[in-house]
């Protein structure tokens, strides 16, 4: 295949992938994702079904934003989608006024899919300085800003117990870390991850703080989804009630101590956690480059910040209330 036909399937699949991810599933989509991935899929569609299955894996549960990731707070907003805004501002491209946000993973997808096809169509005409700055945009913003959450996110994604999403979990991110591993590499952005606090130094940590901790992704490392959470307590016979998943994990933590089942929930946190780390290092192994290194050695720093302080809750280095 030649490059402007690599960069124009690329594109296609950033368009299909992305719409999948937003949610606009119809008949005509999941046929173009069949050809695309899935030949051997059953051909029967349910719209509905689809729908229910996008609202639980997607919208109620791995989160598609960018910010969730890599801000402090786990929210939607701040610096993280300003940056998103800035790319796209740089190549006129300006999210659906329907978008939930602009560093939803649709969204940026379609701003990939958008700045792929330019460049498959610079190629196409021979005009390779065109082609080289479409090139050159689009790893800036694979290198500043979507290998930074994007696989956190789709790690997430594959753990959850969904086939179909596994695939496509599997899928995109062969796409994108083949696509940033193929372009030629540019300078990246300095980057600022917010500071992890460190809670066994502080003699006020109850278990909520600690609960907390573990589902904020720029913290712990990893994406505790609300399905991993309910996994969790059903495995330990501990409840987890209701609200967020920072309330909900607190309610696991408190439910682990009075049934005694603390040390079992922390082996299960270990093993995500151990599991998350080997992932990420297996795509440092598989794709070598700098942009990758960079996006994903703090991850792996996170990690086992988190591993030292599950080993410490599991020694009992310090006696933790479970008020708060």
């Amino acid at each position: 295949m030649n490059a402007d036909a690599m960069e124009r399937a690329r594109s296609l699949a950033y368009d299909v992938l992305g719409r999948w991810l937003s949610g606009a599933v119809d008949e005509a989509l999941w046929q173009d994702m069949r050809g695309l991935f899935w030949q051997d899929a059953d051909a029967a569609f349910n719209e509905d079904e689809e729908a229910a299955r996008y609202q639980r894996f997607i919208g109620f549960n791995v989160l598609p934003f960018a910010s969730v990731y890599l801000e402090a707070e786990g929210q939607l907003g701040g610096r993280v989608s300003t940056e998103a805004l800035d790319h796209y501002a740089a190549s006129g491209f300006t999210p659906p006024a329907d978008a939930p946000a602009p560093d939803h993973v649709a969204v940026e997808l379609a701003f990939m899919s958008r700045l792929s096809a330019f460049r498959a169509e610079a190629l196409k005409a021979g005009a390779q300085p065109a082609a080289d700055r479409w090139g050159e945009r689009l790893q800036a913003f694979m290198t500043d800003h979507v290998l930074h959450w994007m696989p956190i996110f789709l790690l997430s994604l594959r753990r959850q117990e969904d086939d179909r999403y596994a695939v496509l979990a599997d899928m995109l991110l062969e796409v994108v870390l083949d696509h940033h591993a193929a372009l030629p590499p540019v300078s990246p952005a300095a980057q600022a991850r917010p500071e992890a606090p460190d809670l066994m130094a502080r003699p006020e940590t109850t278990l909520k703080d600690i609960a907390v901790y573990v589902t904020r992704p720029v913290w712990s490392g990893l994406f505790v989804a609300r399905d991993d959470i309910g996994r969790l307590g059903r495995t330990l016979g501990a409840p987890i009630g209701f609200g967020d998943r920072g309330q909900i994990m607190t309610n696991l933590f408190r439910s682990a101590v009075s049934y005694d089942r603390l040390n079992a929930l922390l082996d299960a946190l270990r093993y995500l956690v151990d599991s998350q780390r080997f992932a990420l290092e297996a795509i440092s192994e598989a794709y070598p480059t700098q942009g990758v290194a960079d996006a994903v050695t703090p991850w792996v720093e996170r990690l086992r910040g988190t591993s030292r302080l599950i080993d410490a809750l599991a020694s009992g280095a310090r006696q933790l209330e479970q008020g708060g």
